[in-house]
């Protein structure tokens, strides 16, 4: 008599030989769990005096922060400012080593002059110590910034307050430091110069105090432009407060936290309020403008 195969679901208890066809169907059954008619949202609401008190702790969070970014930002801008005074004051180094120890004067003006029209930052250029490569012609030319100027010749703290700060030199050298006139531009451009004209023109070798005498600064002015002849020179600390003007000609305040960049003979850069450069912002301080 044959036995009827028992049909075992956990290994210990058999089934009877139906039980399979039962379990089968239980497990295609499909099981449908008790639903709540009534769900309760899980999105959370604020009451209005809550949204009141978190855009209060904002705006506190706020007036305590944007004072403290503001100063980082200004101190951003005093490095990158004295970054590019030192990055002139190596050209002028450079020029010099070039030129037998004399500097770029700040502009030449003489009539029948080949350079008529060219400012320092146009010897730099022709020559490629900034990085540029003008010609005789866009030197002599360039008088309103028809040319692109560098950002190493652009203080960021003041080109804000300017239009097209692309176009302009912040920067100035020390009036009665550098005249008008100049050497040779470079062995194949000569221009000769009278013995007279010829000691008006600036040696880095004579400064005798390098690390007290000023070589450049900065100064804002509205018609100031790289290659312009006007405002490359200033001569005193209490000038440099009276010609610091904006776009709209109204007088601007030393934009370092009230104070400006100097760059030294010596190549070193730090910053002063402009009177205590003259010796007359109570300090004590030595004149820093004259070479003696």
């Amino acid at each position: 008599m044959l036995r009827k195969r028992q049909v075992h679901v956990d290994g210990n208890h058999p089934l009877p030989s139906n039980a399979s066809q039962r379990s089968s169907c239980l497990f295609r059954r499909k099981i449908r769990l008790p639903v709540s008619r009534h769900v309760r949202s899980t999105a959370i609401r604020f009451t209005l005096i809550e949204l009141l008190v978190v855009i209060a702790i904002i705006a506190i969070l706020a007036s305590i922060l944007l004072p403290t970014l503001n100063k980082a930002r200004e101190k951003v801008h005093t490095v990158s400012c004295k970054n590019n005074l030192r990055q002139v004051g190596a050209m002028f180094t450079f020029y010099a080593d070039d030129q037998n120890g004399f500097c770029p004067p700040a502009f030449d003006s003489r009539g029948g002059s080949l350079y008529k029209g060219f400012t320092w930052d146009d010897f730099l250029g022709c020559n490629r110590y900034d990085g540029r490569a003008l010609t005789l012609e866009e030197g002599r030319n360039d008088w309103w910034g028809c040319l692109p100027s560098l950002k190493v010749y652009c203080c960021p703290a003041l080109g804000r307050n300017f239009p097209n700060p692309e176009r302009r030199n912040f920067y100035v050298v020390n009036g009665p430091a550098w005249g008008p006139f100049r050497p040779k531009l470079s062995p194949g451009l000569n221009d000769s110069l009278a013995d007279s004209e010829r000691m008006q023109i600036f040696k880095l070798g004579k400064v005798k105090r390098p690390s007290r005498f000023i070589m450049l600064t900065e100064l804002a002015a509205p018609g100031k432009f790289a290659g312009y002849i006007n405002s490359m020179t200033i001569s005193s600390g209490a000038s440099q407060i009276y010609n610091s003007k904006n776009a709209e000609s109204k007088s601007i305040d030393p934009i370092h936290q009230g104070r400006y960049n100097y760059c030294f003979s010596d190549g070193h850069v730090k910053d002063f309020h402009p009177l205590e450069t003259d010796g007359s912002g109570g300090t004590g301080a030595p004149e820093l403008w004259i070479n003696d």
